[in-house]
């Protein structure tokens, strides 16, 4: 998902802006906002912003408290967990859980069958994989984490402005599907019947990720926290003074807090080719492109939720898309085809 997502939100006495562009980097400016001052009774909140990259963007933490030196110790220790659990997910660092995973059950494989020996996994994949397979069961497989290789087929199709042979993808989707991952979560392990199954966490790893940071920053006693990755931004309470975390969409602005927001859109990654447009979300049941330009944003309790969502809204109709959200609470969406 890309897509860019910006908040205002107003200021309460000092405004601190800090951009953190790498874990030995760090600067701060201060801003004075001519405003109503606090009374001797309220704490004097100041905004902290932090930017560090993982999973190949930059991420930015935005939180209010009273203290620098703790604003800065807890979101250190936040981006530190994005680096722990990027190393859980990410399909290209090549000593993450993931890949050691992939790579157990392809040297199981070998001269061996097709029933594979139970893998030990972490309570993190574990929770994510128990979302993917049961959204893969409700959007009847148009979400599924096992369509890297024709995934990968369309993001070669972009960069080279060619569109993929239909043989190539017909051998691309031959291979995927996750009802081949079986999941033991009392166990917490899963078995692999294809030796050559792969797995791309990107619209889901990046949405849990977040949730787990706003958890992180919440236990630490900061409550009025953002995180921005991408297209995906999961909000906990407001700033002072404010209704809600301030979200501009493609349908207008949003007032939030509490919850997550992602949009879906083919605004930063798509291949133009004459006269068509095919955007970088792909319908693993036939390995096509989409070609509709459908903008869809939805809001759900959740970072994981929203995010893995919202990649649905853009892959079904909208009556069915409206069904499916019937499995989940308090979630809500809006979409709009692009000119």
């Amino acid at each position: 998902m890309n897509f860019n997502l910006t908040t205002s939100v107003p200021r309460v006495a000092f405004l601190f802006v800090v951009f953190w562009i790498g874990p030995s980097s760090l600067t701060c400016t201060a801003q004075v906002k001519n405003q109503n001052k606090p009374t001797t009774s309220q704490p004097k909140l100041i905004e902290f912003n932090f930017v560090q990259m993982h999973m190949a963007m930059p991420i930015r933490i935005t939180v209010w408290c009273e203290d620098d030196k703790f604003a800065k110790k807890v979101c250190r220790a936040a981006f530190a967990k994005i680096g722990e659990l990027e190393l859980v997910f990410s399909d290209y660092q090549k000593d993450s859980e993931l890949n050691r995973l992939l790579s157990m059950i392809r040297k199981d494989k070998i001269g061996h069958s097709l029933d594979s020996k139970p893998i030990d996994v972490s309570s993190a994949m574990m929770e994510v994989l128990s979302f993917c397979d049961r959204l893969y069961k409700l959007s009847e497989r148009r979400f599924d984490p096992t369509a890297k290789p024709v995934v990968d087929l369309w993001r070669i199709a972009r960069k080279n402005k060619r569109l993929p042979s239909n043989a190539a993808i017909a051998e691309a989707t031959m291979g995927i599907g996750f009802h081949q991952i079986k999941l033991n979560p009392e166990k917490q392990q899963i078995t692999i019947s294809n030796p050559n199954l792969q797995l791309d966490f990107g619209a889901v790893a990046k949405g849990y990720i977040c949730d787990q940071v706003i958890q992180f920053l919440k236990k630490s006693g900061i409550t009025i926290c953002r995180i921005e990755a991408g297209g995906d931004v999961v909000l906990g309470s407001s700033p002072p003074g404010a209704e809600g975390w301030e979200i501009e969409t493609p349908f207008g602005v949003e007032r939030l807090q509490n919850c997550a927001i992602s949009v879906s859109a083919d605004t930063a990654q798509r291949l133009e080719l004459n006269g068509e447009t095919y955007s970088h979300v792909v319908d693993p049941r036939s390995g096509q492109a989409l070609r509709n330009r459908i903008v869809t944003v939805v809001v759900a309790p959740t970072g994981m939720q929203s995010d893995a969502l919202a990649t649905c809204g853009s892959l079904m109709q909208e009556h069915e898309f409206a069904f499916l959200l019937r499995n989940y609470d308090d979630v809500r969406f809006r979409r709009k085809t692009q000119k």
